[in-house]
């Protein structure tokens, strides 16, 4: 994958976890918005946040310049600034767009943008030697409170070859 226009959701797990370099991994140039961008800096203590200003001085990350959201992600009241502003840029650019949200997933697949999550990074991760293993980041994102549907993440497991991620509670 060439381009991916980036939300905030998965810069924010990728940056207090695993890092935004596993991300580069697998896409050649991150484009971030700037309600994006605000999300995820804007606090100094937010989860991931210096690690996403790191990205950014290092040009892991590229920042678009602000731009009016018009045409289709203008009138999605259900999306947030960050999802409206992405949605636009990848839809403007013919790319695709990083988001986990399933509204704004919806949204992308409604006005033809591609989308991909931050499960599907991981399994091209795999796919291409960057990441010995998923089930250990899953596991980890789950610590962190990240949601992920247990129906995607079972199917993502078994697509990548691995065993299940532990269940809370469950032992070994």
């Amino acid at each position: 994958m060439r381009i991916v226009v980036a939300d905030a959701g998965p810069l924010i797990i990728f940056g207090k976890t695993c890092g935004i370099e596993l991300i580069r991994a697998v896409v050649e140039e991150i484009l971030v918005p700037p309600a994006v961008v605000s999300e995820c800096i804007d606090e100094a203590g937010k989860p991931g946040a210096i690690a996403i200003r790191q990205a950014i001085r290092e040009g892991l990350l590229t920042v678009l310049e602000p731009a009016p959201v018009s045409g289709a992600a203008c009138d999605l009241l259900l999306l947030d600034d960050g999802e409206k502003e992405a949605l636009a840029a990848a839809h403007a650019r013919h790319c695709a767009v990083l988001l986990d949200e399933t509204v704004a997933r919806s949204v992308a697949s409604k006005i033809g943008v591609q989308a991909i999550g931050s499960l599907g990074i991981l399994l091209k991760a795999k796919r291409l030697g960057a990441i010995a293993a998923i089930a250990p980041i899953i596991e980890e994102w789950k610590a962190a409170n990240y949601f992920l549907g247990d129906r995607l993440v079972a199917d993502v497991l078994r697509r990548a070859g691995e065993t299940s991620v532990a269940q809370p509670g469950a032992s070994p």
